[in-house]
């Protein structure tokens, strides 16, 4: 899209629309989503507000390439630096490090 507040709207009215109609998986990856617009925005805790705002505890991993499913938000991994991103496992939080998170968790700074 070219700048972030223009998919930090689109997110939000997917969100919006998802949550009242879709499956659960879409739901859940625009939640994601959102939440890393805030990362990439540098506010963490609104990146953890947002991903923990499923009413139904739903969530998927945060590594863009783990297999398609969601999980109870109880049998996710959150970061150690920000507690912002959340993984299904160990695997997946180390190939997110060093793919993309580690750019924005306040770890590094």
């Amino acid at each position: 899209m070219g700048k972030i507040t223009d998919a930090e709207e689109q997110l939000k009215k997917a969100v919006s629309v998802r949550m009242e109609n879709g499956p659960a998986y879409d739901a859940a990856v625009s939640v994601e989503n959102l939440g890393q617009v805030h990362e990439v925005k540098g506010d963490l805790e609104e990146a953890r507000r947002v991903r923990l705002s499923h009413p139904a505890d739903i969530m998927v991993c945060g590594n863009y390439d783990c297999p398609g499913e969601t999980f109870d938000r109880s049998q996710l991994l959150a970061c150690s630096g920000c507690q912002s991103a959340f993984y299904c496992g160990r695997a997946c939080q180390v190939k997110d490090w060093r793919a993309r998170h580690k750019t924005f968790c306040k770890k590094r700074t």
